[in-house]
């Protein structure tokens, strides 16, 4: 099976194949089949969802001997090919909807292997001179094996196109439900993730998404958890907190840590401190309405507009914007000395400028870091860990952004 997921893997990470691989289905079953000479494509047993003798007969009759050649050698031929490339084109689709389960896997390799008997027998039959001396047996067996290869596709084709389905219903279900949440002024309200109590305002992304998914990074939040266990973290440093998440649950399973969350959003800074105090960890979360910078200086957050407010989601730190900040180094502010720190960033493009903020509490300080970079700031980002004796050791695209990944390091 780990064969079949390594191949599925090489189909489904490349666009390109998934669409060649359609467009030859498509173009088999539109123009290839219709065109075959003798009208053998109206012919053709497997297309029927099981058949009986007199099909067989009306095939035999209708194809003459050209035809039922043809026939022949379409099953045997074209026919056979054809169940490897949608074998592939399914495969490739159900590593591209990550699908975990090996069985799923297995649907488009048994619908194949019962394609490729039932063109063994249909090839069998139309060899045959003539109809009377087909038997019944034949027919049946041919026929059966015939009906459970369409049930098998019926299946194949429901798995490929069910992520399709639950992200349009998603989608329709939140899109009505935002609008009720509109309608009747219900836009902040607070709502419970994993035991923690979070004001939200679905006019926010992702304040939005929080709410419909009931999810926000887990599994980096978990790897981060884990670590601070590991290495016995005691100070943990959230620069693009946004409304508190990472902090509220590093606080919740760490209550003798001590943070610092940065975030320069004001919105999203006024729901942070509101969910900080709601939830009781005042004494343990020091919130700082700034964006970390490389430089002490005022500055701007160029953030998109939607619903009537400043989205958090995607703003980032600019010479020009809406909204103006404050942007400070980190080393006037925080003066960590020889300690095991936690640093999370997550500033949309500005990394680098806040590691160059922050240089002396990374010489000083065994750091562990976990560091969301844009594919483009990757290479200078990587140059200035590297120099300060960073080892890479965990990476991954937790997003639906391709170009945006988050990395793991420790210095120590």
């Amino acid at each position: 099976m780990q064969y079949i997921r390594n191949y599925s893997a090489k189909i489904g990470s490349s666009k390109r194949s998934l669409f060649l691989l359609f467009f030859i289905i498509l173009s088999s079953l539109t123009i290839v089949i219709p065109l075959l000479p003798y009208n053998v494509g109206n012919y053709l047993l497997d297309l029927s969802f099981g058949f009986n003798r007199e099909d067989v007969a009306n095939a035999f009759n209708n194809l003459g001997e050209r035809g039922k050649e043809l026939h022949l050698y379409v099953s045997l031929l074209l026919d056979t090919v054809f169940p490897i490339i949608y074998i592939s084109f399914h495969l490739g689709i159900y590593h591209y909807s990550n699908y975990k389960n090996n069985f799923i896997y297995s649907v488009p390799l048994l619908t194949g292997a019962f394609d490729l008997m039932e063109n063994i027998q249909c090839a069998m039959i139309m060899s045959i001179p003539s109809i009377e001396s087909v038997s019944d047996q034949q027919i049946v067996l041919a026929s059966g094996t015939n009906q459970v290869k369409w049930l098998l596709v019926f299946t194949m084709i429901t798995i490929a196109i069910f992520p399709i389905l639950k992200k349009g219903y998603r989608k329709l279900r939140k899109s009505f439900l935002r609008r009720y949440l509109f309608y009747t002024k219900k836009e902040k309200f607070v709502f419970r993730l994993n035991d923690i109590l979070l004001n939200l305002d679905i006019r926010d992304s992702i304040d939005r998404e929080i709410y419909f998914t009931n999810r926000y990074e887990e599994e980096q939040i978990k790897l981060l958890l884990d670590n601070i266990k590991k290495y016995k973290i005691s100070r943990f440093v959230d620069v693009g907190a946004n409304i508190g998440i990472y902090a509220l649950t590093i606080a919740k399973n760490f209550p003798n840590i001590k943070i610092d969350a940065f975030e320069p959003h004001k919105g999203a800074f006024e729901r942070m401190e509101a969910n900080i105090h709601q939830n009781g960890f005042s004494q343990i979360i020091q919130t700082h309405n700034l964006a970390l910078s490389n430089e002490n200086k005022e500055g701007y957050l160029l953030a998109g507009t939607r619903f009537g407010t400043y989205q958090s989601g995607g703003a980032s730190v600019s010479s020009e914007g809406e909204m103006k900040i404050s942007q400070v180094r980190g080393d006037d502010l925080i003066k960590y000395t020889d300690d095991i720190i936690a640093i999370k960033i997550d500033v949309e493009g500005f990394e680098l400028s806040v590691l160059q903020g922050i240089e002396n509490l990374i010489k000083n300080n065994k750091v562990f870091l976990q560091i969301e970079i844009f594919d483009e700031e990757l290479i200078e980002t990587s140059k200035f860990l590297e120099a300060y004796n960073f080892k890479l050791i965990e990476k991954g695209t937790f997003t639906h952004q391709d170009t945006v990944k988050d990395y793991f390091y420790i210095n120590f």
